[in-house]
Protein backbone atom coordinates (compact mmCIF):
# COMPACT_ATOMS: atom_id res chain seq x y z
CA UNK A 1 0.00 0.00 0.00
CA UNK A 2 1.41 3.34 -1.28
CA UNK A 3 2.39 5.66 1.95
CA UNK A 4 2.30 9.34 0.40
CA UNK A 5 -0.84 11.55 -0.15
CA UNK A 6 -0.49 11.47 -3.80
CA UNK A 7 0.16 7.77 -4.23
CA UNK A 8 -2.93 7.16 -2.39
CA UNK A 9 -4.63 9.55 -4.62
CA UNK A 10 -3.66 7.27 -7.77
CA UNK A 11 -6.02 4.14 -6.29
CA UNK A 12 -9.45 4.56 -6.55
CA UNK A 13 -11.30 5.99 -3.70
CA UNK A 14 -12.94 2.33 -2.78
CA UNK A 15 -9.70 0.47 -3.12
CA UNK A 16 -10.44 -2.28 -0.53
CA UNK A 17 -6.72 -0.89 1.41
CA UNK A 18 -7.87 2.36 1.43
CA UNK A 19 -11.40 0.94 2.80
CA UNK A 20 -9.79 -1.20 4.97
CA UNK A 21 -6.84 1.42 6.17
CA UNK A 22 -9.89 3.73 7.16
CA UNK A 23 -11.90 1.05 9.20
CA UNK A 24 -8.79 0.06 11.35
CA UNK A 25 -7.92 3.50 11.80
CA UNK A 26 -11.09 4.32 12.64
CA UNK A 27 -11.87 1.55 15.27
CA UNK A 28 -8.49 2.59 17.05
CA UNK A 29 -8.61 6.24 16.99
CA UNK A 30 -11.05 9.08 17.10
CA UNK A 31 -10.18 11.02 14.15
CA UNK A 32 -13.42 12.42 12.44
CA UNK A 33 -13.74 10.56 8.68
CA UNK A 34 -13.02 14.31 7.02
CA UNK A 35 -9.44 13.19 8.38
CA UNK A 36 -9.42 10.14 6.80
CA UNK A 37 -10.83 11.24 3.64
CA UNK A 38 -7.78 13.70 3.10
CA UNK A 39 -5.53 11.47 4.06
CA UNK A 40 -6.10 8.56 2.57
CA UNK A 41 -8.06 10.25 -0.48
CA UNK A 42 -10.89 8.85 -0.39
CA UNK A 43 -13.06 11.48 -1.37
CA UNK A 44 -16.18 12.95 1.16
CA UNK A 45 -16.65 12.00 4.74
CA UNK A 46 -19.59 10.66 4.35
CA UNK A 47 -18.23 8.24 1.35
CA UNK A 48 -15.46 7.35 3.88
CA UNK A 49 -18.25 6.65 6.81
CA UNK A 50 -19.94 4.41 4.67
CA UNK A 51 -17.44 2.40 3.15
CA UNK A 52 -16.26 1.81 6.68
CA UNK A 53 -19.53 0.65 7.85
CA UNK A 54 -20.49 -1.64 5.32
CA UNK A 55 -16.93 -3.26 5.76
CA UNK A 56 -17.41 -3.43 9.88
CA UNK A 57 -21.03 -5.07 8.42
CA UNK A 58 -19.06 -7.86 6.35
CA UNK A 59 -18.33 -10.69 8.23
CA UNK A 60 -15.02 -11.64 5.95
CA UNK A 61 -13.70 -8.09 5.94
CA UNK A 62 -14.57 -6.93 9.40
CA UNK A 63 -11.85 -10.39 10.28
CA UNK A 64 -9.29 -9.14 8.43
CA UNK A 65 -9.54 -5.95 10.34
CA UNK A 66 -9.72 -7.40 13.61
CA UNK A 67 -6.87 -9.67 12.34
CA UNK A 68 -4.62 -6.46 11.90
CA UNK A 69 -6.23 -4.62 14.67
CA UNK A 70 -4.70 -7.87 17.10
CA UNK A 71 -1.47 -7.56 14.75
CA UNK A 72 -0.80 -4.08 15.86
CA UNK A 73 -1.64 -4.81 19.63
CA UNK A 74 1.38 -7.39 19.75
CA UNK A 75 3.56 -4.76 18.30
CA UNK A 76 2.39 -2.20 20.65
CA UNK A 77 2.50 -4.41 23.63
CA UNK A 78 5.62 -4.66 25.53
CA UNK A 79 8.11 -7.14 24.92
CA UNK A 80 6.57 -6.60 20.92
CA UNK A 81 8.62 -5.72 18.33
CA UNK A 82 7.73 -2.09 18.22
CA UNK A 83 10.62 -0.31 17.87
CA UNK A 84 12.49 -1.28 21.11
Amino acid sequence: MPVAVAELALLKKNDPGKVTCAALVRRRTEVPNEWLAVRLAMGHASYVSALVNRTLRDAKARRVVERLELEFAELEAPGGSGGE
